[in-house]
């Protein structure tokens, strides 16, 4: 896991903390962190580059949370 992702996803999909909120839940709170980031790179960097960032950040972080549910769901 990326230091940037180790940091903004203290509780890894599949934690105990994603079990008693939801993904769906999850997902809605990171949206609204994103958000104003988003919004901010938009104005330094234009629309093009701020989506750019932000769908390769979702991406990869997409996966990564894919390559953990996977792990976890071997596990048990």
């Amino acid at each position: 896991m990326t230091d940037h992702v180790a940091a903004a996803d203290a509780k890894p999909p599949g934690s105990p903390l994603e079990d008693e909120i939801g993904i769906l839940e999850r997902r809605r709170i990171e949206a609204d962190v994103i958000a104003p980031i988003f919004a901010e790179m938009r104005e330094r960097f234009g629309e093009e580059q701020a989506k750019a960032v932000i769908e390769t950040a979702i991406r990869r972080a997409a996966i990564e949370s894919g390559a953990i549910r996977r792990a976890n769901a071997r596990r048990h």
